[in-house]
């Protein structure tokens, strides 16, 4: 399903989602088999808000913070570049600006859009979090090269009024404001909820944690702020999918030859906010070995080359096959006081390896989840 994109069938620009649920913003030049595309390693979850981001450098060829990127929620997410055809170094700007659809509607966006913009100019990461938790203004728009952007609150006309691309609904499309990323899911325009994650030690500095459908704003400030008593208040968001954070892998990785011991990451791995969790993972792991047992062990650790923590590693073995594929579970508590990213991480501790993997295609998708403990 397309996001937006503008293009004719030949040529043009697109940010989609693949059928696998990972994340690719593509350049089109001369035919759709002559393309560059940065692609996420991850999928997005089903049924939530998501913000997505991308960025895409027709003449670099390798994904960087500068260069060609993919962003969920505000956090870089492993991504790769790759290409075909001609290898070209620049799109062609063709068809009609579309969002939701392709080329005339086709390959339409199953789901809810909001807040949807394009830019002429790159994006620093560091801006795009600053366009997260709130609604864009001309200001922002002005400030960030944005070409056209639609906020689809009861409305499909560009926010962008100097040379506004207004849009025609097709297909029976609407814009509402029955639902928002934003105000508890557009129950309202001006209250947000949170839970406190930590406190600095002078008492002047709160951390906390918003769920899915609230925000807190990045610029304009907050007006007040009330704290309550009461572990679940009036109209306090309680569902537990709603404070929990996750990352999905339904594409298959593999490493080659691993050497004994070694701990590999196959570009899979999640940014942990602040506070306390309740982490899991659930992966199908495979390990392929010239001789038996095949061996595989997965663990969730702060690098990518080594297990920080034995309590977060799983083990599988079978005795006499060269080759397995296993799920691997496994739970941990965890409280940060900054922001980590947790690398999953895989290795075998037999001498003849040829190869490791994660199979998130086959068999059911790979999937790390952080869950708010204070709930």
């Amino acid at each position: 399903p397309v996001v937006i994109g503008r293009a004719n069938g030949t040529e043009g620009w697109m940010l989609y989602i693949e059928t696998d649920g990972r994340i690719s913003l593509a350049g089109y030049n001369g035919a759709l088999t002559n393309y560059s595309k940065v692609s996420s390693y991850q999928s997005l979850p089903l049924g939530k808000w998501v913000h997505v981001a991308a960025q895409l450098d027709m003449s670099a060829f390798t994904a960087t913070s500068t260069t060609s990127y993919i962003m969920i929620d505000g956090v870089a997410v492993p991504a790769a570049v790759t290409r075909g055809g001609t290898n070209p170094t620049a799109l062609v700007q063709a068809g009609n600006l579309e969002v939701g659809g392709f080329n005339g509607g086709t390959n339409p966006f199953d789901g809810k859009l909001a807040q949807v913009f394009y830019s002429s100019a790159k994006i620093t990461q560091a801006n795009i979090r600053t366009l997260i938790s709130q609604g864009l203004t001309s200001a922002l728009i002005t400030t960030h090269s944005i070409v056209s952007a639609y906020s689809f609150d009861n409305s499909i006309n560009d926010l962008n009024t100097t040379n506004a691309n207004n849009l025609t609904a097709q297909n029976s499309a609407v814009a509402t404001d029955t639902d928002s990323p934003f105000g508890n899911s557009g129950l309202s325009t001006t209250v947000e909820y949170a839970i406190t994650t930590a406190i600095s030690s002078d008492g002047l500095t709160e951390t906390v944690q918003v769920p899915e459908g609230c925000a807190l704003p990045t610029s304009g400030g907050i007006t007040s702020m009330a704290y309550s008593p009461h572990k679940v208040p009036h109209g306090f968001p309680a569902e537990r999918g709603k404070w929990s954070i996750s990352r999905v892998l339904k594409a298959d990785t593999n490493q080659s030859s691993p050497v004994q011991n070694t701990w590999y990451n196959l570009g899979y791995s999640m940014s942990i906010p602040v506070g306390a969790w309740g982490v899991f993972y659930e992966v199908s792991a495979t390990a392929q070995n010239a001789t038996n047992p095949s061996v595989v062990q997965v663990t969730l650790s702060t690098a990518n080359n080594t297990e920080s923590d034995k309590e977060a590693t799983s083990h599988s073995q079978v005795n006499g096959a060269t080759g397995i594929v296993l799920t691997q579970i496994r739970n941990v508590d965890i409280t940060l006081s900054s922001a980590t990213t947790y690398y999953l991480n895989l290795r075998t501790t037999t001498a003849s390896g040829i190869g490791l993997g994660l199979n998130g295609s086959n068999a059911h998708p790979c999937v790390i989840k952080a869950e708010c403990a204070y709930l």
